[in-house]
């Protein structure tokens, strides 16, 4: 009798000891926004995301990665003759929002900022005019991505929450320049980009009230000791 109790009380305990629930992950990612036709900056524009079904799960927390890339073209011109150092940075700053729905204030979560940057020497010759361009970088690019940190507030959540999807809002500025050491220096930059995103969903399994296969296999086994230990003791006497 105490060889049974015994092992119907370890049973119980690994039974218990197993959780009930698991959390899990899923992701989605948006379409691409931009093409080679826009150019210095956008504002309004938005990328559409797949909501989580609750169906599967509780969803716990929100993951947004941004992929911002620049492109565009360098033309660097001299129009004396010092020989100089010519330094250009093709950049965007490419912001995605919560709507102003979800939040008030710090709409902003994740910020990209792709940068071409070069460097040149411009020789002593004068270019300019007619002449062909002294420097020139066409179809330069450069890619970067970046995530926020977990979103865990109870509005954001909801609204990420649903069968649908939703629109966060993208905005981008060119902050492209260049400078040079000589004086007679004429650049021209095209700056141009796109812009896409995603979403990891953090998630926890709804709760179950049916037993789960690694109790019910740990109270088997314990079942199958108690048989051997009562066919023992039979045995013994």
């Amino acid at each position: 009798m105490k060889i049974f109790k015994s092992i119907l009380g370890a049973a119980a305990f690994l039974a218990v000891s197993v959780p009930s629930g698991f959390a899990g992950t899923v992701s989605y990612n948006s379409g691409t926004f931009g093409a080679p036709s826009f150019a210095s900056a956008f504002t309004g524009a938005n990328l559409s995301l797949q909501q989580f079904d609750s169906s599967i799960g509780t969803l716990t927390g929100v993951i947004l990665t941004l992929h911002g890339t620049v492109t565009g073209d360098i033309t660097l011109d001299s129009f004396d003759t010092q020989a100089a150092t010519a330094t250009s940075d093709l950049k965007m700053t490419i912001d995605l929002k919560l709507p102003g729905s979800v939040c008030t204030t710090g709409c902003t979560v994740v910020t990209v900022l792709p940068d071409y940057h070069s460097v040149d020497l411009m020789d002593a010759s004068p270019d300019g005019g007619d002449t062909p361009s002294e420097i020139s970088h066409l179809g330069v690019t450069d890619s970067k991505t970046n995530s926020s940190s977990s979103l865990t507030d109870q509005a954001i959540l909801d609204f990420f929450t649903g069968l649908s999807s939703v629109n966060l809002n993208l905005a981008a500025a060119a902050n492209s320049s260049s400078s040079s050491t000589g004086t007679g220096f004429a650049p021209t930059l095209i700056t141009k980009g796109t812009a896409s995103a995603s979403v990891e969903y953090t998630y926890a399994t709804n709760t179950s009230t049916t037993p789960e296969p690694a109790s019910l296999f740990l109270f088997g086994g314990a079942l199958v000791g108690l048989g051997l230990a009562r066919r023992t003791s039979l045995f013994s006497k």
